[in-house]
């Protein structure tokens, strides 16, 4: 399930072991019983622990409606958005914290990391993690617990350009932008918002 996708982007660091998976469903155990706490090509995917998975879960939860009643999350990728299991089908879809918005598959979670390492530049936006490296030369490997996210969210018309992307805490980043999400949601078209995001 995983040659391919590791023959293509190395484990670069295993910083934590996976932990007591015992309460996560079988597909979930399936992936991060071998490579729970993995990171790929220095922060372009990482495989969750289960302390990890769980604030991942908790996080989806409460962008996504239904989430936790039917996903369980097993990965991230740099730009913070998890990688979920449907625990009813066995497809996988994407929680994206910085679109607010929620994609479903029709890949099953044994297809989905051969097709992650033949096409990382549409499911993983490779060439830009590459751009944002390039212009960020003195940024080393990210840590388990950062991603790189949109200053301006592009559920507010922020752009998807490197200019618009900074090294950011994980939790922080998805807590503020599922607050921010949450509460523009359901705001008539045309209303102003105002954010001073720093």
């Amino acid at each position: 399930m995983f040659a391919a996708l590791t023959d293509a982007f190395p484990v670069t660091a295993r910083e934590a072991r996976p932990g007591d998976l015992s309460g996560y469903p079988d597909p979930v155990r399936r992936v991060l019983g071998p490579m729970g706490g993995s990171t790929l090509a220095d922060g372009l995917y990482r495989f969750h622990t289960a302390d990890s998975a769980a604030s991942a879960n908790a996080a989806c939860a409460e962008l996504v409606p239904g989430f936790a009643e039917r996903y369980g999350v097993f990965a991230f990728d740099w730009l913070g958005r998890e990688f979920a299991v449907n625990t009813e089908d066995g497809t996988v879809a994407a929680v994206d914290f910085g679109s607010d918005e929620f994609l479903e598959s029709e890949l099953s979670l044994d297809e989905w990391h051969d097709v992650v390492a033949a096409e990382a530049d549409d499911l993983l936006l490779l060439a830009q993690y590459l751009e944002w490296r390039a212009a960020n030369p003195q940024t080393g490997p990210l840590a388990f617990d950062q991603v790189v996210c949109h200053r301006h969210p592009l559920f507010l018309g922020g752009a998807d350009e490197v200019d618009n992307l900074e090294l950011s805490d994980k939790d922080v980043h998805r807590t503020l932008f599922t607050q921010i999400a949450v509460q523009v949601r359901d705001l008539p078209p045309g209303t102003p918002i105002h954010l001073d995001l720093g």
